[in-house]
């Protein structure tokens, strides 16, 4: 609608520049969330799944007692094979993200479907950190129980439910919680020296 007004009402010579001011705006906003999300393809998928940790590599140092290998270290060839790798995963992140905006106003509308999909994640991220700061006995496996079943209750009650979008974020702050701590409640003891950076470890240290 924006660029339609613009067309109707701005003088011949700025209305390229103004659409092209939009469009610059538009790919400023969404190539951080492409890159961010072809970053953790990578790193975290592809590095620690599909190629596993090589010698030297920090993951390999904890295990191993190696030193650890930066980025330069790398070989050309792996360079290479990560680079594409993203490239493949921004291509995809893309298409999969132009394919949800040209269909977003089936679901409804546009604010509360926003509201409802960024809410599916924020009560379940927070419940994630305060498990992390707070709870001494808290384990990783827990955690991330607790995650897993506070984002699919934010998504039940987000999209299944007549509850507003204001409460999804809410109820799955207090599933993640719940769950993580039952799931700690019922495993050992946590590793040693994972919890010197909760809360009130830093807190007796200061």
């Amino acid at each position: 609608m924006f660029p339609h007004f613009i067309s109707q009402t701005f003088p011949a010579g700025l209305t390229g520049l103004v659409i092209a001011a939009i469009l610059a705006a538009s790919l400023s906003s969404t190539d951080s969330a492409i890159n961010a999300c072809s970053a953790v393809a990578v790193v975290d998928f592809y590095n620690r799944l599909i190629r596993g940790p090589v010698s030297g590599s920090p993951d390999a140092a904890t295990t191993t007692g190696d030193s650890a290998t930066t980025p330069d270290e790398e070989s050309a060839e792996e360079q290479r094979r990560q680079i594409w790798v993203s490239r493949v995963a921004s291509l995809a992140f893309g298409m999969a993200g132009t394919a949800l905006a040209a269909n977003v106003g089936r679901l409804g509308d546009l604010i509360e479907i926003c509201n409802k999909v960024v809410n599916a994640f924020t009560g379940p991220l927070f419940g994630i950190f305060v498990l992390g700061m707070f709870f001494v006995r808290v384990r990783a496996t827990g955690v991330l129980v607790g995650g897993l079943v506070g984002t699919l209750t934010t998504i039940y009650i987000a999209f299944f439910t007549p509850l507003s979008f204001l409460w999804p974020s809410v109820f799955g702050l207090a599933s993640t919680l719940l769950t993580g701590c039952a799931s700690c409640a019922l495993g050992g003891p946590p590793a040693s020296g994972q919890n010197r950076w909760t809360f009130w470890h830093v807190r007796r240290g200061f």
